[in-house]
């Protein structure tokens, strides 16, 4: 364990590094004026020539591919605008003395540590476009799958499954983040088995960078309302 870690509350979440994400919110208006323009320019052209029906009706196929590549452009934008949200509420691992809880957009997965046998990192190549990168998953899993040798395998069947690239800026490896927290939640997991009744977890510096409190905030108590306060009219014989 990094001997800078330091102790944090839990619940704790860990979110994307938004750099990453800063950078995809502005890559995809860029494809889309560079790639989309000429395309655009033709279909523009055709209005204007043979008007707007004549072009419907005549190539529709071209309506109906420009309409998806904006509508896959414009959910790819968002996507990434959710991403780059501060605090990520739309994209997080939680961990808590209860267990572990990943929120991938609108899907939300729970598990509890009695049901963890077993927690594992393995190595995946991933490739995006024509590049390739080795991506590090923290596999929560039964003893079944653990002794699987297909790796895609065991990342579908796992009871929880995270690719730790997320919590890496960008062209970086995530090798060393992935290793400190499979630490941590091992540490973790042993000191619930234990029946510990300790909610904190020591926090490498590669993990409190892309970490947060996920404690709710308190709730104002019922029938108390803050009130300026007002002086006391004075009577007509103190006046």
């Amino acid at each position: 364990m990094d001997e800078t870690a330091a102790r944090v509350t839990l619940p704790v979440r860990l979110i994307p590094d938004r750099t990453s994400a800063l950078g995809l919110v502005l890559l995809f208006p860029t494809i889309g004026v560079f790639v989309l323009w000429g395309f655009v320019s033709d279909v523009v052209d055709g209005w204007q020539r043979i008007g707007l029906w004549r072009a419907l009706t005549d190539e529709p196929g071209m309506m109906i591919a420009l309409g998806i590549g904006l509508a896959v452009l414009l959910w790819m934008e968002t996507v990434a605008i959710l991403r780059a949200l501060p605090k990520s509420p739309f994209f997080y691992l939680e961990i808590s003395a209860d267990g572990l809880k990943r929120r991938d957009l609108t899907k939300e997965k729970s598990i509890a540590w009695a049901k963890i046998e077993k927690l594992n990192l393995v190595e995946r190549m991933q490739r995006n476009g024509k590049t390739r990168k080795m991506h590090w998953w923290i596999l929560a899993e039964t003893d079944q799958w653990a002794e699987d040798h297909d790796v895609d395998r065991r990342i579908k069947q796992a009871l929880l499954a995270y690719d730790t690239d997320e919590l890496s800026p960008a062209f970086s490896s995530s090798k060393e983040v992935a290793g400190d927290l499979l630490a941590v939640l091992r540490e973790l997991r042993s000191s619930v088995g234990k029946g510990s009744k300790d909610v904190a977890v020591s926090l490498p510096a590669t993990l409190r960078r892309v970490a947060i409190s996920a404690v709710p905030a308190a709730a104002p108590v019922a029938g108390k309302v803050m009130t300026k306060a007002r002086p006391k009219p004075r009577s007509v014989i103190e006046r």
